[in-house]
């Protein structure tokens, strides 16, 4: 108890007695902090409790006191009770990345990393720039959505690979990387000869491009596949496309096209609400034969 010895007897105390298992209650002030984090990187189990609003105020309270870079060896989990509850556990850890919503490779530097431990997401990161050493939350569903150059950056990276596929699917996963589903059989000449070809695109779109198998998509699509529904359109022919027109309210939407049920392909709808197949494409080709045929084909949006 600090009432009876100092800080500096306390820590003499514990490091030579080395107990299995410390409590240290009632964290406050720097020689407490400074105490603590001795007793961490010294081998010991310890268990610290501090008052903070959030838990990555708790965080916040080490930062000033230490380098970043020794915040994952002192703190690798946080628990946060809530009303008596464990309102949230996370995990800290470092590594070395392009911080979220940077682009270039040569802006890459340590980062840690706080994730929520149940769900394994990403909710702040904590670097240096320049000078200052910031706290940055990180949004990944809504930092996407908000942001209009990823859409524009998927619709280009579509229109790129039009030239192997007609059956692909954009997945932007951050601010630098996507991922494209194409069939295994077009993964070879897409990414080219030593990488050659997504190299060239990486470089004209910015982005770190990982070519996937679409049937690996397929199943992670189920459900907002099945939130879809049909609608109207009509179908015409063109010299070089086959053009399905759906209404104009759903320009620049995904559309999925199913032949008997059965998923064919997704296309991004136009501005004027027109999706243009090429005739000469491997897919052009088999819905020309199944529209001959009479089979059900949908657009579902």
């Amino acid at each position: 108890s600090k009432n009876l010895a100092s800080s500096d007897e306390i820590h003499d105390i514990l490091f030579l007695s080395r107990p299995d298992y410390i409590i240290f209650d009632e964290m406050r002030n720097t020689p407490d902090f400074e105490l603590y984090t001795d007793l961490r990187l010294g081998g010991s189990n310890v268990l610290g409790v501090l008052h903070a609003a959030t838990p990555i105020d708790a965080v916040q309270r080490f930062i000033s006191r230490m380098d970043v870079g020794m915040i994952p060896s002192v703190l690798d989990t946080l628990l946060f009770i809530d009303k008596g509850n464990i309102g949230k556990i996370m995990t800290v850890q470092m590594i070395v990345k392009v911080p979220s919503g940077m682009v270039e490779a040569d802006l890459a530097r340590p980062v840690v990393e706080v994730r929520d431990f149940l769900a394994n997401k990403l909710e702040f990161e904590i670097y240096s720039y320049g000078e200052e050493t910031v706290v940055i939350p990180v949004s990944e569903s809504s930092e996407l959505k908000s942001n209009p150059a990823n859409a524009l950056a998927a619709k280009q990276i579509e229109r790129e690979f039009r030239d192997y596929t007609d059956r692909i699917k954009v997945k932007v996963i951050s601010n630098n990387k996507v991922e494209v589903y194409v069939p295994e059989n077009t993964i070879a000449r897409i990414i080219g000869s030593q990488g050659s070809n997504i190299e060239k695109l990486e470089k004209k779109i910015g982005m770190s491009i990982d070519v996937r198998e679409y049937d690996d998509h397929n199943s992670s699509d189920d459900e907002a596949n099945s939130n879809k529904k049909s609608v109207h359109y009509n179908v015409e022919e063109s010299k070089k496309a086959l053009i399905f027109n759906v209404p104009s309210d759903y320009s620049s939407r995904q559309a999925d096209i199913f032949v008997d049920d059965k998923f064919l392909l997704t296309y991004t709808i136009g501005k004027n609400g027109d999706i243009k197949i090429n005739k000469k494409s491997e897919l052009g080709r088999e819905l020309m034969k199944n529209l001959d045929k009479g089979k059900k084909i949908e657009v579902r949006i």
